[in-house]
């Protein structure tokens, strides 16, 4: 992306660029991701993703992470920076370090953050290559 960021798409996804605002010292991403898996470094904050169930807001400079979709929940893995994962619905947030996750069902607060495996982010990185 112009800004730098990078975003890889996993197959069978579904996301639409809600708005893309680089103009100077404004920047502000937005995506809405309908299903699927997204690998994203970002280079700009605010960068968010916005599911069905919550939005996921990178909220250091720059973060290298995943946002996953699907009927009824979304996760959020990081691997570098802190993310905010926010319910749609109650608005209860959790913010996720580097090397951790968290998920959100539809409804619901976020479930508290823990350490991810290697095993579990490598899963992620095999369908955004």
């Amino acid at each position: 992306m112009a800004d730098g960021s990078v975003i890889s798409v996993a197959p069978d996804s579904s996301f639409t660029v809600a708005s893309y605002n680089i103009n100077g010292s404004s920047r502000r991403v937005k995506l809405s991701l309908a299903q699927g898996v997204l690998h994203i470094t970002s280079a700009t904050r605010p960068f968010e993703v916005s599911s069905a169930v919550g939005t996921a807001t990178a909220s250091s400079a720059s973060a290298d992470w995943f946002v996953e979709s699907k009927a009824g929940s979304a996760r959020v893995a990081v691997l570098a920076g802190i993310v905010d994962l926010t319910s749609n619905l109650i608005g209860q947030s959790a913010s996720i370090p580097a090397h951790w996750g968290a998920r959100l069902e539809a409804g619901r607060a976020p479930v508290l953050p823990r350490v991810w495996s290697q095993m579990e982010f490598n899963a992620f990185i095999r369908i955004t290559q």
